[in-house]
């Protein structure tokens, strides 16, 4: 499996990296950034340039047709038009190459429509990812349609993702993921016999002496089962 490794170099001992791609057939190679003659000393630069290379030394036309998701997410990457780290470039990456696996790399923009995109956000959450990564997904599809925009690649105002009715927001991720922590808490008390009502309003147990209040209090601090 290829992988990436730092060498101690010079006096100071600055790790630079390299990437090893033997197992692919492709030897070991300085991942060197554009304009340098030396190994980059950013490992969030090498994962990125690893990626380059493995596509540049395999002789894949990773770019799909103009217009294709493909296409648009590596503009969108390769311009990183807002300046964003690096970090959001390698994070983005994965949530578009999942979009790809989904939606087919050369799939063109404007043939996926809003019904499609609520079948891949319905996939994400089958394969058990938490409803704020769902969202993070959703997101960096739709800055691929922002972009996408300005490059003139779909008419103005096509995204499909802005075009979903009750798409998801951050408020109902963080909702979805407390219910997701506490649904089960009720069967959990239950389980060791005790009454519940809603917090503060005077539940009592006689075994246990313990009020409402109290109760609630006391909960704060367990965890339940996962």
């Amino acid at each position: 499996m290829p992988r990436i490794y730092g060498r101690k170099q010079g006096s100071n001992g600055t790790i630079r990296y390299y990437a090893d791609l033997r197992d692919i057939g492709f030897g070991q190679h300085a991942l060197t950034p554009p304009g340098s003659k030396r190994a980059t000393t950013d490992p969030i630069e090498a994962e990125i340039l690893k990626g380059r290379l493995i596509e540049e030394l395999s002789g894949k036309a990773q770019q799909g047709p103009p217009g294709s998701l493909q296409a648009a997410g590596e503009k969108l990457l390769e311009d990183n038009p807002k300046g964003n780290e690096k970090k959001w470039v390698v994070e983005m990456r994965r949530y578009l190459d999942r979009a790809e696996g989904f939606f087919g790399a050369d799939r063109p923009l404007d043939s996926i429509k809003a019904r499609h995109v609520r079948e891949w956000q319905h996939r994400l959450e089958k394969e058990g990812y938490a409803p704020g990564t769902v969202l993070h997904h959703l997101h960096a599809l739709s800055a691929v349609y922002g972009y996408a925009r300005e490059l003139e690649l779909v008419p103005s105002g096509y995204n499909p993702v802005s075009d979903m009715y009750g798409k998801p927001s951050a408020q109902n991720a963080r909702t979805k993921s407390k219910k997701a922590v506490f649904g089960v808490a009720p069967v959990w008390w239950t389980g060791l016999g005790l009454s519940l009502k809603r917090p503060g309003h005077g539940a009592f147990h006689s075994s246990t002496g313990i009020g409402g209040r109290e109760l609630s209090a006391a909960g704060e601090g367990c965890t339940t089962p996962r």
